[in-house]
């Protein structure tokens, strides 16, 4: 008698464990399905972040393309997309010297690597350690790596060794090297000093 009632004991004991457990997924379950339509929702959902990073691209042909370091990335799960907080880049041309580097308040890099977009205090040197060295300075600027297309809705300020040239709004094609300034365009050059 006492061995039958332990043996219905264990059964119902048993019944219930698995019963919770079922129970148990359910609800965890239901909450992925019930999820707040404000936190889906939400253009700013991070769902992992990285401190102290260092994004490293290659070229088609193995060879070094840029590097980025970023003191905190996040990615932006519902916006697809990566905020990086005051990224520096480098830029490298196929013979290892460096073509530009790039600086920015902060970045957003979109997931399928069609965008890149900088705002605040953007500042771009082009061709920096040569007497060539171009800056650019604007507080907006939009990247098109497939494009090969460079984009500002606001002011510019290009600097280089001849002078300074602003502009409000430009596109500049990285391919063909090709600059145009939307509107507002004023220029001030330094006189050339060649030796007679």
């Amino acid at each position: 008698m006492i061995s039958q009632l332990r043996a219905k004991l264990r059964l119902a004991i048993a019944s219930a464990l698995i019963a919770l457990f079922f129970i148990f997924t359910q609800l965890l379950n239901q909450g992925d399905i019930e999820q707040d339509p404000l936190i889906k929702e939400n253009p700013n959902r991070i769902d992992f972040f990285v401190t102290d990073a260092t994004l490293t691209r290659w070229s088609k042909e193995g060879t070094l393309s840029s590097v980025t370091h970023t003191p905190k990335a996040e990615h932006l799960v519902n916006s697809e997309q990566m905020r990086l907080t005051t990224p520096f880049s480098v830029g490298y041309r196929p013979d290892g010297t460096t073509e530009h580097t790039i600086h920015a308040s902060v970045g957003y890099f979109a997931d399928d690597n069609s965008q890149l977009d900088l705002e605040g205090s953007v500042e771009l040197h082009h061709n920096p350690d040569s007497e060539k060295d171009t800056a650019l300075f604007t507080e907006q600027l939009s990247y098109f790596p497939e494009q090969n297309l460079a984009t500002s809705d606001v002011e510019v300020e290009f600097l280089n060794n001849q002078g300074s040239t602003k502009g409000v709004g430009m596109t500049l094609n990285t391919e063909l090297n090709t600059l145009d300034l939307h509107s507002t365009v004023r220029g001030a050059y330094v006189a050339s000093t060649i030796d007679q």
